[in-house]
């Protein structure tokens, strides 16, 4: 029983996690986008430091919205697996 507890905890810290990285994420990836995409299109985006500028920090928006996504995703599965062990734990009547 101990361990169906802790199954379920870590399953719903998990999920706990994984949405708040998911939602912490999103708007990172749309600034960041948008500021690349924005930028990137003129023609003078290697002469104009402004530019330059922009399209930098857009890019480092975009990573850090990536790495939220994907550290989302990783605990989304974490949050699923545990949550599954818990299950079979308390109705599978197998040991865990």
């Amino acid at each position: 029983m101990f361990l169906v507890t802790l199954n379920a905890i870590f399953g719903a810290a998990s999920l706990f996690l994984a949405q708040r990285s998911l939602k912490k994420g999103w708007p990172f990836i749309r600034v960041g986008w948008m500021a690349v995409q924005s930028q990137g299109s003129h023609a003078d985006v290697r002469e104009n430091i402004f530019r330059r500028l922009t399209v930098s920090e857009g890019g480092r928006f975009l990573m850090g919205g990536l790495f939220w996504i994907v550290v989302g995703i990783v605990a989304l599965i974490a949050g699923i697996y545990f949550t599954v062990l818990a299950y079979q734990g308390m109705y599978g009547g197998g040991s865990v």
